[in-house]
């Protein structure tokens, strides 16, 4: 969760220094489809199941992160950081892993 907090803080200071380069309106026009992005859809019932630990990958991998990095992270193998995400994109009906974290993040299973 430490990491987390601190790519959020990493996150924040970069988004501040492009837009010290910006007009207020294209600053506004950013943070709105950031805040569209970032902000869970309420989860329903008709959200599909995904173990926490797959939602522990799919963070990390909307964080950028790569298979290794997924793996040394959660103490898993590169081979099973790969079979998780093979199946949570057939669970999600998704083309590519980024399509995944942000179907996830819109149903409300990750934040």
């Amino acid at each position: 969760m430490d990491r987390l907090r601190e790519d959020i803080r990493q996150f924040y200071t970069r988004l501040r220094s492009a837009a010290a380069g910006m007009d207020a309106s294209n600053v506004s026009s950013v943070l709105d489809s950031l805040r569209v992005f970032l902000e869970p859809a309420a989860a329903t019932s008709a959200a599909p199941h995904v173990t926490s630990r797959k939602r522990d990958v799919l963070l990390l991998v909307a964080l950028g992160r790569s298979n290794i990095a997924i793996a040394e992270a959660l103490g898993l193998t590169v081979s099973t950081v790969k079979s998780y995400m093979k199946s949570i994109m057939a669970t999600l009906d998704a083309s590519t892993r980024y399509e995944a974290a942000h179907t996830a993040r819109r149903a409300g299973l990750i934040l």
